[in-house]
Formats: structure tokens, C-alpha cells, sequence
């Protein structure tokens, strides 16, 4: 198996006794995978060679340009680079529009607080991430944004996550997204830390704890915009 494939039952299973990974079906049908249609004859060549001789590093070397020939086709379909571009223009956009709403009622916060106390500024960060999901075969209804998205938790009862994706009763990723501009970018990014490890924490407890039932483990992502200054 490439160290791509054990990458994935590594996140998606769990390990027995000893370390040993358990390879079971409900794990290996998440398991992303080209269709085989799609490799060209070099690549299914050297994967079957790999396989017959055992060669670890072969399957890897050959899994990973398979993967980058598909991103490579794919990355273009959804224009990331203008969407991402045009997105972190929108963050920026949105802080505005909130000072100036803060201005116009005459009921401002101190310093930039103004800019992020509106709401609404990371949305179209959170839809190009769930494009991406649904453009690497997600289902659009199992990729959740913004509302009722609260999961249960182990140190408080539920957390409000941004971006979720259930799929088949399962939770699949949950992922936060953070944003941090200004000044007092040292105490900033402290609390953003602390606020990231501590929702890790948490899930994964409740989750070791049984809150999910036998699902799988789940991805969790946190998605940082940093100003550069």
C-alpha cells in the first residue's frame, strides 16, 4: 500500500491493540480514488509492478503524480486562484461594510473591533471550500454551511462549527474558520490558537468518548486568514 492510501485509513479508521491499523470495509469505501479508466497505461503498469514486488516507495512515487495529474485537471475547473483571490476581497469588503454600518448608527466599537463585529465576513471563504469538497465527489447536500451546525461536545455540550460534512449519518469534517487582521497581532493570535486546540480537544474526546457512535474518525479543519503587515 502507497503512503498515500495508509494516510487514509490511518484518518479515516482506528487502531486496535498494538498499533495495528483495522482495515474494514466501512473505512476503505471513503478512501478518495482515481477512476482506474482514467490512469494511462504507464502509471497502471508500474502500479501493478509495484504491488507484485512489494515496493512501497514505487506505489507512493506513482499514487502522488497520478493525484497531482487529476488536481492539475481538475484545479482549473473551479478557478481556485481568482475564487480564493476574490474571496479574501470579500473579507476585506465586509469588514468595511461593518465599520461603516457601526459609523452610520453612531455606535462604534474601539480600534478595528468594529470590522469583525458584523458577522458574515469569511461566507465566501466557507463556499469555495465546500465547491472544492463537492468538486472531489462530496454530495452538495452533505456539505453544510453556516446554519445547524452545532455537534455535540465533551467539556460543553454542543460547539457552533462554520463548515460540516455528513455524509450516510457520519460525520466526515467539521472545520472552523478563523481570520486575523490589525493590530495586537500577538495577543490576537494567542487566543486564536488556544480557541483551535481547544475545539480539537473537545471533538476528539467526545468523540473517543462514543458521542458519535462507531463512525469513523473524522477530518477536522481550521482554515487561518492572517493580514500580512
Amino acid at each position: 500500500m502507497s503512503a498515500i492510501g495508509q494516510f487514509f485509513v490511518e484518518s479515516y479508521g482506528v487502531r486496535m491493540r498494538g498499533g495495528y491499523l483495522r482495515f474494514q470495509a466501512q473505512y476503505l469505501r471513503r478512501i478518495r480514488a482515481p477512476n482506474p479508466r482514467t490512469l494511462s497505461d504507464l502509471h497502471s503498469e508500474r502500479l501493478r509492478a509495484a504491488f507484485r514486488s512489494r515496493d512501497r516507495q514505487c506505489a507512493t512515487r506513482v499514487a502522488l503524480q497520478v493525484t497531482e495529474s487529476a488536481a492539475r485537471r481538475w484545479r482549473p475547473r473551479l478557478d481556485i486562484d481568482r475564487r480564493l483571490q476574490d474571496a479574501v476581497q470579500s473579507y476585506w469588503d465586509a469588514r468595511s461594510k461593518n465599520k461603516g454600518k457601526q459609523v452610520r448608527s453612531g455606535k462604534i466599537d474601539a480600534g478595528t473591533r468594529g470590522e469583525v463585529t458584523g458577522g458574515a465576513r469569511m461566507g465566501a471563504l466557507e463556499i469555495l471550500v465546500a465547491d472544492i469538497l463537492c468538486g472531489a465527489g462530496l454530495k452538495r447536500l452533505d456539505v453544510r454551511t453556516r446554519t445547524a451546525l452545532e455537534l455535540p461536545g465533551y467539556f460543553r455540550a454542543t460547539k457552533k462549527w462554520d463548515l460540516i460534512v455528513v455524509s450516510e449519518k457520519h460525520l466526515v469534517l467539521a472545520m472552523e474558520f478563523k481570520s486575523q487582521a490589525g493590530k495586537s497581532v500577538g495577543n490576537n493570535v494567542n487566543n486564536r490558537s488556544e480557541e483551535a486546540v481547544g475545539s480539537a480537544r473537545d471533538i476528539w474526546t467526545a468523540y473517543r468518548e462514543g458521542r458519535f457512535g462507531n463512525s469513523p474518525a473524522p477530518f477536522l479543519g481550521c482554515f487561518f486568514l492572517l493580514e500580512d503587515r
